[in-house]
């Protein structure tokens, strides 16, 4: 699994040396964002998209600037109009009728405009729901692919030393968890629209103007398409084209699509080797290239080794190693009787009380550490019901990610905070809608479509308790 880590995380380091992640950026935003009273579930729907592939913390760093960049040209644009049409009528000494004229200056000068303050007053609710809205967005983008957060690569790190169950990959993770993304992004959008519903960014010309300003200026500032975003581009087509391809190919010639050859793994781990052997192409250098005959690369082996999170791959390998302890000693029946097994005989209602304690504990402790510490305590319990483990491991997985009622829940959530200087009572009502309706979401997810998807069926022992199993039935 650290493997999987390592070629990915090589992937999302060369899409990144080009800046085409942020040129995807732009072109969504404007795809989705352009559309006329569309702006703000624009820059939500694109946060959910890109954080999907990377970080979530960086893509929060990339998005937000221009979000609050384009809402304050907006508000520019909306304050200028109402001003023009207001101070044709005012003659004052100190230029107060002029028509271009901000309206802190015109507050100053002893003329409030109702407009004005109503403008500036939306504007302010505005922006405080698009900050809260691109945090819930990156952290529930995080969880529709699973390379998208570390949760997720543990679990499947997990279920593979431990159960030998091997039905996660990249292709079967996103076929049953963007149902799941598509109806929290719904979600979001209700209770962005309900808690900080306003008019100002409408439909009309001047909002979408100011928005494609915006955009177009930031296309500027990146220049021109380069040969290496081209290629990049193309190697990430060819990456999900062969995903896609070869987990059909493996249903037709009947074989497990994660024993086949062309695996997800082997797909990264060519996308990456195609990544490190591309030329950095730049005007400035052609002719020094010319010269000496030499060409610099795309990526090094020092970018690649700085663009790992090191405390990651420790922390979710001696998370799998303790894990497989604890499960091959049966230590985790000292812990038998604290789980609820015993007074509730339905697996839904444990299951819905596991999701409750994941809902709590994401806004108390990290979401990869209340994985790592519960994961083999929720498989015991599968094994004392006689269900399969994935049946309570990954909603509680997924609702250790909702930490959306404090500030300090989620890395993005402080980013997020620390940016906008919101108060930490602003996300307390969104986060409660949120944690209810994204919880509810999940467990119907696991008893409807992922159980087929991801093989729930059928009760999965340990790979221990199954070898024991077998040696028995020999003898």
């Amino acid at each position: 699994m650290c493997c999987m880590y390592y070629r990915y995380s090589l992937v999302v380091n060369g899409v990144e040396t080009t800046n085409l992640h942020k040129r995807l950026i732009l072109t969504f935003l404007l795809v989705f964002g352009g559309k006329s009273g569309f702006i703000i579930g624009g820059f939500v729907i694109t946060t959910i998209l890109v954080s999907m592939w990377t970080n979530a913390v960086r893509t929060a760093a990339i998005v937000l600037p221009i979000a609050m960049e384009a809402i304050q040209h907006i508000q520019d644009n909306r304050l200028f109009h109402v001003l023009e049409l207001r101070t044709r009528y005012l003659h004052r000494s100190a230029g107060i009728g002029t028509p271009i004229m901000e309206a802190h200056f015109l507050i100053e000068g002893g003329v409030l405009i109702p407009d004005v303050i109503r403008i500036l007053s939306e504007f302010f609710t505005v922006k405080k729901g698009l900050l809260i809205g691109i945090s819930y967005s990156a952290v529930l983008g995080s969880m529709g692919s699973v390379v998208g957060c570390g949760g997720n690569l543990f679990v499947k790190a997990f279920m593979e030393q431990i159960y030998d169950y091997r039905k996660i990959t990249i292709y079967r993770w996103v076929q049953c968890h963007l149902p799941l993304t598509v109806l929290r992004s719904f979600l979001l959008w209700f209770v962005l629209s309900v808690c900080y519903a306003s008019d100002v960014v409408s439909s009309d010309h001047i909002s979408k103007r100011a928005f494609e300003d915006v955009i177009y200026r930031r296309f500027a500032e990146l220049g021109t398409v380069t040969y290496t975003e081209v290629a990049t581009l193309i190697t990430l087509i060819c990456m999900g084209v062969a995903i896609f391809a070869s987990y059909h190919y493996a249903e037709v010639v009947e074989t497990e699509f994660e024993d086949s050859f062309f695996s997800d793994n082997v797909c990264v781990c060519l996308a990456a080797m195609v990544m490190f052997m591309l030329p950095q192409i730049k005007e400035s250098r052609r002719r020094e290239r010319k010269s000496t005959g030499k060409q610099e690369r795309m990526l090094s082996f020092q970018q690649a080794v700085r663009g790992i999170s090191w405390a990651f791959v420790i922390t979710m390998g001696a998370g799998v190693c303790v894990a497989e302890l604890i499960m091959r000693y049966s230590l985790q029946q000292f812990f038998d009787w604290m789980l609820p097994h015993h007074a509730v005989s339905s697996t839904m209602l444990l299951q819905l009380f596991v999701g409750f304690v994941g809902l709590v504990l994401a806004e108390i402790n990290n979401s990869l550490n209340n994985i790592i510490i519960f994961a083999p305590l929720l498989g015991h319990m599968s094994d004392a019901v006689r269900v399969h483990p994935m049946y309570f491991i990954m909603p509680f997985a997924i609702c250790s990610y909702f930490g959306f009622m404090t500030p300090t829940a989620t890395p993005v959530s402080e980013y997020v905070t620390d940016y906008g200087d919101l108060q930490d009572d602003e996300f307390i009502l969104p986060g409660i809608a949120m944690k209810i309706g994204c919880g509810l979401i999940v467990m119907l997810a696991y008893n409807t479509w992922c159980w087929d998807y991801l093989y729930l069926k059928e009760y999965l022992a340990p790979v221990s308790r199954q070898n024991r199993s077998s040696i028995d039935t020999n003898f």
